[in-house]
């Protein structure tokens, strides 16, 4: 498929009206909903609206478990540094641990209440 986008990553097209129009289904309904979010990169990071979007989750009282680039904008690396972000890298010595490890941490917060 050709998309008409004069936003590009690589040999890439970036459909940002496709993007916006999807982003209502990152909204929680409520407070106990599990924010997941794949991903936050360059592509993503053309649109305004993800932008604003992704940027007000971080100040609900959601947990959220996404994915965030490597490298990236000055909007990626501004989310890397809040408080209450944890990065944790994916490689071949946790990968097989990294689900329960996360979930552990998700339960913990949500019994102390962060």
């Amino acid at each position: 498929m050709d998309i008409e986008s004069p936003y590009k990553v690589g040999k890439y097209k970036v459909d940002v009206l496709s993007l916006e129009n999807h982003l209502p289904i990152l909204i929680p309904l409520c407070s106990e909903e599990i924010i997941i979010i794949d991903e936050i990169g360059k592509m993503e990071c053309f649109s305004q609206k993800f932008r604003k979007v992704i940027w007000d989750l971080f100040f609900k009282p959601n947990p959220i478990l996404g994915s965030i680039s490597l490298k990236g904008n000055k909007f990626i690396e501004k989310i890397k540094h809040l408080p209450q972000v944890r990065l944790m890298e994916v490689n071949q010595e946790n990968r097989n641990i990294l689900v329960e490890t996360i979930i552990t941490e998700i339960a913990l917060k949500s019994i102390k209440g962060n």
